[in-house]
């Protein structure tokens, strides 16, 4: 005669980063301390989350460009200027101090400029909370290029895609 016992367990998983306890279900907390603040006024910080409308065909491609023009203003691909959330003028500058990506769709880096890893895999993100460089690029060239192929937002559903973009400079 076989017998069958079942035993039920709940599994916990306790991670502490820089001396943070996490908050209950396994989520990670991070102190305040540990992430840049951003103003929501008088800074120059771009947030977004981009949609398939904001994209531009690249071959196979599907592109979303931050350009620097003349007068040292940020704009998209159409130049039309970039704006923080209070809707000022994103002006460009050769130091960032916080970059966020996420994406549903994987993701990859065309330019060198903003120091993003070559790609960034779908539903992944990629957060960088420290001052960095970003290379001064001729007048009309994109310091950030990112792209997804077109082929991974026709799986998700061009009314799924979203990409959601933080970029601040000081």
């Amino acid at each position: 005669m076989d017998t069958e016992t079942t035993i039920e367990t709940d599994l916990k998983l306790s991670v502490n980063y820089g001396g943070v306890t996490p908050i209950g279900g396994g989520r990670m907390s991070f102190s305040p301390n540990h992430l840049s603040r951003i103003a929501p006024t008088n800074d120059s910080t771009f947030v977004r989350r981009i949609l398939f409308t904001d994209l531009l065909t690249d071959g196979s491609y599907k592109t979303f460009k931050m350009v620097w023009n003349t007068g040292n203003v940020l704009t998209n691909h159409a130049d039309v200027a970039l704006t923080n959330p209070a809707g000022e003028e994103i002006t460009y500058s050769d130091t960032g101090r916080l970059l966020y990506v996420k994406s549903n769709v994987h993701t990859y880096n065309v330019t060198a400029s903003v120091p993003l890893p070559s790609y960034i895999s779908a539903n992944g993100a990629f957060l960088l909370d420290s001052a960095f460089d970003i290379t001064n690029p001729p007048d009309g060239d994109p310091i950030l290029e990112i792209r997804w192929l077109a082929t991974g937002i026709t799986a998700v559903g061009s009314g799924n895609f979203y990409c959601d973009l933080i970029l601040a400079v000081s």
